[in-house]
């Protein structure tokens, strides 16, 4: 949980570089189970895929009596679908066929993760009583086992989800739940991602100068331990929050690091990220037509977004489009929306600099 990434990777290469590690194929598949966690953590999600589905074909060729290895290995190739290819219909297969394992070995633990991460998929899809039900089974069982790492994982999707209904106070109290079990193991990873959501809540709730703390507490912290994907969530939160007090310069600042830094990893859904936000912000800044055509090309990214930041970024999208009548904003858009992805990165990355 302390871990640190050198050290860990360095072990990673020396491992790879034995020429027989392969003549020990458990132990190698277990190896790679845990390389493939580590990956993802960083947000080097493809290379998690790899990794894992080395994994998985070396637990496949033993067959059976490694369904441990197997279902964690199913496991992890779930989030890396989730997080890193946006499919939530093949993680929630990885997912349902590592818990059919777990539950034919007996295993309270990797029952647990599953129901964590269907809750999570129950989640994206909006089906939040079912997203609630698989959580709060999640919740009980790392209870029972005295998991205080589970605990602080489903804590913090529980207070997500209590975010999204609206409810703040059962919201702070998840997120306070799981910062504080982080803390405790000193699990920067979770530390970071709880502060990330305090400043979400503070956000909502009004408390802009506060919300901004957190994300950049939690900015900061994700740097130091090469957390991409944190990183780029970070940025993005502070260019919204910016939005949000109309401070237009600020916004493409955090933007423009957002997408340098999100691009490595997911090239096409950062751009399109990118391009809503900054459609946003020509929006606010009296350039009409380019908001057009970066809004088509976005091609519904707002659709990502809560409620909360989905209604300022409508309200600047929809500045643009009173500038402009209807008509010719919709002529705008469907242009935007017929560019190329690399045509649209160009024009972008050109009107940053304008």
């Amino acid at each position: 949980m302390r871990w640190s990434r050198s050290e860990e990777q360095d072990w990673f290469n020396k491992i790879r570089a034995i020429t027989n590690a392969v003549e020990h194929p458990a132990e190698y598949a277990q190896m790679l189970n845990n390389a493939g966690l580590r990956e993802w953590r960083l947000g080097n999600y493809r290379e998690a895929r790899s990794i894992l589905e080395e994994s998985l074909s070396i637990w496949l060729k033993l067959g059976t009596g490694n369904d441990f290895g197997k279902a964690e290995a199913l496991n992890r190739l779930g989030m890396a679908a989730r997080w890193g290819e946006a499919d939530i219909n093949k993680a929630e297969s990885y997912f349902n066929q590592s818990l059919a394992l777990f539950q034919k070995e007996e295993d309270d633990w990797g029952v647990a993760w599953n129901f964590f991460h269907l809750g999570g998929v129950a989640s994206d899809r909006d089906q939040d009583q079912i997203a609630l039900s698989f959580l709060e089974q999640s919740l009980s069982l790392f209870t029972e086992l005295g998991d205080p790492w589970g605990v602080g994982r489903v804590s913090q999707f529980l207070g997500m989800l209590y975010l999204k209904k609206e409810d703040y106070k059962k919201a702070y109290f998840y997120f306070d739940q799981h910062l504080k079990n982080d803390e405790r193991l000193r699990f920067m990873d979770g530390v970071l991602v709880a502060l990330t959501n305090f400043g979400k809540l503070h956000s909502i709730q009004g408390d802009y100068d506060q919300a901004r703390q957190y994300y950049l507490k939690s900015l900061t912290i994700s740097r130091s331990y090469g957390m991409k994907a944190d990183i780029s969530i970070n940025l993005y939160n502070l260019g919204v929050l910016a939005l949000h007090q109309n401070d237009f310069p600020q916004a493409l600042h955090y933007f423009r690091d957002y997408f340098e830094s999100a691009r490595t990893t997911n090239e096409e859904m950062a751009a399109r990220n990118f391009f809503i936000a900054l459609a946003a912000v020509a929006g606010g800044t009296n350039q009409p037509e380019q908001a057009a055509r970066l809004f088509g090309a976005a091609q519904e990214a707002e659709n990502r977004f809560s409620s909360f930041n989905r209604a300022v970024l409508n309200r600047l999208i929809q500045m643009a489009r009173d500038q402009l009548g209807s008509d010719a904003f919709e002529a705008l858009q469907t242009q935007g929306h017929s560019m190329t992805l690399k045509e649209t990165i160009l024009f972008a990355l050109e009107l940053q600099h304008s």
